[in-house]
């Protein structure tokens, strides 16, 4: 696949990320946003304070 393409799918993903996470404290979007995070291989707890850059190394557990 074309690096651009690769980079620019990478930009989207982080961005939609970086959404939810904010997203995980509003009342009930929050849980709908957990669960998206829990699809994708992602446990976050609700009550856990996420603060700025942080970074998802890997879509799995573990």
């Amino acid at each position: 696949m074309n690096q651009k393409i690769v980079n620019l799918l990478e930009r989207i993903i982080g961005a939609i990320i970086s959404i939810l996470i904010i997203l995980r404290r509003v009342p009930i979007i929050g849980v709908v946003a957990y669960f998206i995070f829990k699809f994708i291989g992602v446990e976050i707890p609700i009550s856990a304070r996420i603060g700025k850059n942080v970074k998802l190394v890997h879509w799995a557990n573990g």
